[in-house]
């Protein structure tokens, strides 16, 4: 995913990004995995933790980011 974002050179609805997880019973490594992939494509992102999508989806008005991950 990085790789590809740095190949579009990050466009403006996806440099700043909101991320969330939800009660899925993955590893804390595998909700945080494309927040690290999101970083490594030099990213913004703000990570509300907790949420199911309508929280997400809110959350990214709330900080003012232009996508939600």
């Amino acid at each position: 995913m990085s790789a590809k974002l740095q190949e579009q050179q990050l466009p403006a609805w996806g440099s700043d990004t909101v991320t969330g997880h939800d009660f899925s019973s993955c590893s804390l490594a595998g909700k945080l995995a494309p927040v690290s992939r999101l970083l490594a494509a030099c990213a913004r992102v703000k990570n509300v933790g907790l949420a199911l999508p309508p929280r997400a989806y809110f959350a990214q008005f709330a900080v003012a980011m232009p996508s939600v991950g």
